[in-house]
């Protein structure tokens, strides 16, 4: 198909519903001669698609959809689409599921992305969230990429603190024990963030090397403590939404009366 046979397929499709099984693409006609095609639509470098104010404003979230059965066809163009998609909540939420349908394939490039000092901080966020997307999906791939983040954590500079703080959060979400001696090195050395993932004790406790904390909690966000926070439950809880996404074209939730692409989106 041509570009803008692909707009016309996609722009039928309309608003997804959180929570609803993905459609099959295919029956559309797309095939892997498409893949480079539809990233450029998900990159929507133009702005095209996020200003519509009709339908064709998912064309992007449909098109990284058509992209999983693809996959590992245009594999790395997708990669390098986190800089355009990152600040996107649909986007943080699918793109590591699209990605992780590359199986082992996506692990190498991916850890290329984490590593690029050039790239955006939360751009390498969202790699980070596909890594391990792989191992979620792929119980096999487990060891593989816990070894992988845990190199990462390995080479990250001590200027890197939040990218070593939100590795090691990952790590404890695939319970990675055999990650410690690289997270106590980090933790020596002060690579890390600790607002991101608490101080090594929470960590330990995440990962289920200890059941209590030997000392009290620091204070990771001071100025935001209540009471409630005063404590010993481990620091990490894996975050997940669990409220709906809101359409971009719904009015705001925070009551601005502009709607969420324009306001919080």
């Amino acid at each position: 198909m041509d570009r803008q046979e692909i707009i016309k397929a996609l722009s039928t499709l309309g608003e997804p519903q959180d929570g609803q099984r993905w459609q099959d693409y295919s029956r559309l006609g797309f095939n892997s001669g498409d893949a480079s095609r539809l990233i450029s639509l998900v990159k929507d470098k133009e702005g095209e698609f996020y200003e519509s104010e009709e339908d064709d404003y998912w064309v992007p979230l449909h098109a990284w959809r058509a992209l999983k059965p693809m996959m590992p066809t245009g594999l790395e163009l997708l990669i390098d689409s986190f800089h355009q998609v990152y600040e996107d909540e649909w986007a943080q939420d699918e793109i590591p599921e699209v990605v992780a349908a590359a199986h082992n394939k996506a692990i190498a490039p991916l850890v290329t992305f984490i590593m690029g000092t050039d790239n955006v901080l939360e751009a390498r966020f969202l790699a980070v969230d596909s890594l391990v997307q792989v191992a979620k999906a792929y119980g096999s791939l487990v060891a593989k990429v816990s070894l992988s983040l845990s190199d990462c954590l390995k080479k990250s500079p001590a200027a890197e603190r939040k990218l070593s703080g939100y590795l090691i959060a990952q790590l404890i979400e695939l319970k990675a024990a055999d990650a410690h001696e690289a997270v106590k090195v980090a933790f020596t050395e002060e690579r890390v963030d600790i607002s991101i993932c608490g101080d090594l004790e929470d960590v330990e406790i995440g990962l289920g090397l200890r059941t209590e904390r030997d000392t009290p909690r620091p204070d990771y966000h001071a100025k935001d403590r209540t009471d409630e926070d005063d404590d010993d439950t481990p620091r990490i809880e894996p975050v997940r939404r669990d409220t709906p996404k809101v359409g971009r074209n719904e009015p705001c939730s925070c009551g601005s009366g502009k709607k969420f692409k324009k306001c919080c989106g």
